[in-house]
């Protein structure tokens, strides 16, 4: 949730709660509890929306990515290294393992299941030199994963446009029903000073603002811009 959303959120709870705590002194023939109504349904969808936004952070999948990239990386390096060593093996064979280009993400994924299918046939011999059992299939595992994590990327960025824009909507219409209050606050309650008081701290929106730059005093006699300090000249000895 951006800056400014949280605190029309943290503004839209107040208000929330104000509508409980005084809800009963309003006149059943207003719309007072319609607009409270409002208010909290926009509350509950805003902290849905701040779930799905978060859940779908890019930068959260962005590190799922690097991480699953990382490994499989380093499970296709560790396959062709052990490869080079394995005994009674052609020259075809050990440069069916020599690593190529794999900066982009497709490459890698078209090298490790290279290399899923050529370690099959002789999975043994990796297992003899330290590799375990489930060498094709933890190989097959790390390629699914970084397959997933490339896929909820681009689904992450769609999911993060639909839940800021709920949110968009929710406080919209809280902000409308806010306007109705305003005033049905003051036709109705404007007599008691410590309901409107009440009103008025619950419904005020506190943004942050970035303090401004003092000017910088120019010392007396100083050419500002100069870096020096303008005297007047000595009188003439005669």
């Amino acid at each position: 949730m951006h800056h400014n959303d949280r605190r029309r959120y943290e503004m839209l709870v107040r208000v929330r709660d104000f509508g409980t705590t005084y809800g009963q002194l309003f006149p059943g023939s207003t719309l007072a509890p319609q607009a409270f109504a409002t208010v909290s349904t926009a509350v509950d969808n805003i902290q849905a929306a701040d779930v799905a936004e978060t859940t779908a952070s890019v930068a959260a999948r962005a590190t799922r990515k690097q991480e699953a990239k990382r490994a499989l990386h380093e499970r296709v390096l560790l396959i062709a290294r052990t490869a080079q060593v394995l005994p009674d093996t052609e020259s075809a064979f050990k440069a069916y393992f020599t690593p190529q280009n794999m900066r982009t993400d497709q490459r890698l994924l078209a090298t490790a299941r290279q290399y899923a299918q050529g370690v099959e046939p002789v999975a043994a011999q990796f297992v003899a030199h330290g590799m375990p059992d489930t060498v094709v299939s933890d190989l097959n595992v790390l390629i699914n994963r970084f397959e997933t994590a490339l896929r909820d990327r681009g689904m992450s960025r769609d999911q993060l446009v639909q839940a800021r824009g709920r949110i968009t909507q929710a406080v919209a219409n809280a902000m409308q029903a806010i306007a109705q209050l305003d005033v049905i606050v003051a036709n109705s309650l404007g007599a008691d000073a410590f309901v409107r008081d009440a009103w008025r701290r619950s419904r005020r929106v506190v943004y942050s603002t970035r303090p401004r730059r003092q000017p910088v005093e120019t010392p007396s006699g100083a050419v500002e811009g100069s870096g020096t300090t303008s005297t007047a000249p000595a009188p003439a000895v005669g």
